[in-house]
């Protein structure tokens, strides 16, 4: 889902694969409270999903539902990034990295500051989503 600093849209992962995730969120729950100004839920790991989808709110993405199946008398729910908030963020993304020149000027559209975000290292909190 989340590789060398890219959301791969096409990707699906199951509560199952969040484990690593769960992990390192607790590992990490000071800096999440000190950089983002919230708490890890108290179900996270019963519902990593819902932790994942708070992380990802910050950001401009949503997860997903993408289907589910039955194994083993468990539903067993898949998920993926929503491929719209994908594509928006990364058009921002790519509007961002644009020399100004390139930019359309207009008055009415002010740019993002995303300076906020870059105090906090995604990488560590995702790294443990199932790829």
């Amino acid at each position: 889902m989340y590789e060398n600093a890219v959301f791969d849209g096409q990707a699906e992962i199951t509560m199952d694969d969040l484990e690593p995730f769960v992990e390192q969120c607790r590992d990490l729950n000071l800096q999440i409270q000190e950089q983002l100004g919230f708490t890890l839920n108290e179900d996270i790991a019963e519902k990593p999903t819902k932790q994942l989808g708070k992380f990802l709110k910050i950001i401009g993405l949503k997860l997903k539902n993408v289907g589910q199946r039955n194994q083993d008398g468990r539903r067993i729910y898949r998920y993926k990034i929503d491929p719209e908030s994908l594509a928006l963020m990364n058009k921002i993304k790519e509007d961002r990295r644009r020399p100004p020149a390139d930019k359309p000027d207009n008055d009415n559209n002010e740019d993002f500051d995303l300076s906020y975000v870059s105090s906090f290292d995604v990488d560590d909190v995702i790294e443990g989503m199932g790829r």
